[in-house]
């Protein structure tokens, strides 16, 4: 059984999170529509589709009522080839041995060597 103290503070949580990606999310649309959001002609939410985002596009639907939620489809590809390796585990080592292959081929190498290289080391803070 899940603790009733966990399911409001975890809610609180969450609508406070709907609540801010709200807000940033209608902010950018003001340098669109500087006189008001107009609602109606919000299209496309495209994201990388984790849960929580999911969770947020439904919320947010209801202000946007013509907009549709579009994973991105390098990440879909992802997950689902990911969720696919995770299942069928001789297709995981096929995928292993496969990048293996292509990571040690000798126009790889090649260019490796002859790729310049940064005079100094990059410093990022």
């Amino acid at each position: 059984m899940i603790d009733p103290i966990f399911i409001k503070h975890w809610s609180s949580r969450v609508s406070q999170f709907v609540y801010n990606y709200q807000i940033h999310f209608d902010n950018p649309m003001y340098l669109l529509w500087p006189d008001g959001v107009r609602h109606d002609d919000v299209l496309l939410f495209l994201s990388d589709a984790p849960p929580y985002v999911k969770k947020v596009c439904t919320t947010i639907k209801a202000l946007y009522s013509k907009m549709t939620h579009v994973i991105c489809i390098a990440r879909g590809l992802r997950r689902l080839t990911e969720n696919i390796r995770s299942h069928i585990p001789r297709v995981d080592e096929l995928v292993a041995k496969g990048q293996q292959v292509f990571l040690k081929t000798p126009s790889r190498v090649l260019l490796f060597k002859t790729e310049a290289l940064p005079p100094a080391p990059v410093l990022t803070c």
